[in-house]
């Protein structure tokens, strides 16, 4: 039997979610925007639209793209909360399927 307390995904995902911010003020980072009509940050985005990426690049959108109407595809697991309450306290709306 597990014991799941539900307060502990909230908790872990605002302490993710200050940890990515911090850490990415540090980073020296250059966007190359080639296109205004596909990303969801400018006035001329053309949607809807999915985005793709791998694990490793999460921190990217959560910094860069929060409060863009932007939804996060993420499976039901309990693990997955900790990426969903994260996300909203980054701007994001989620999906859990």
């Amino acid at each position: 039997m597990k014991i799941r307390i539900p307060w502990i995904p909230k908790v872990g995902g605002l302490a993710v979610s200050l940890l990515i911010r911090s850490w990415m003020r540090t980073l020296d980072y250059r966007v190359a925007l080639y296109d205004e009509t596909v990303d969801p940050a400018m006035p001329g985005f053309q949607g809807p639209a999915i985005f793709l990426f791998w694990h490793e690049y999460i921190p990217f959108p959560f910094y860069l793209r929060g409060h863009c109407n932007i939804a996060m595809l993420l499976s039901r697991h309990y693990d997955a909360e900790f990426i969903a309450e994260a996300s909203r306290y980054m701007g994001f709306q989620t999906i859990r399927g």
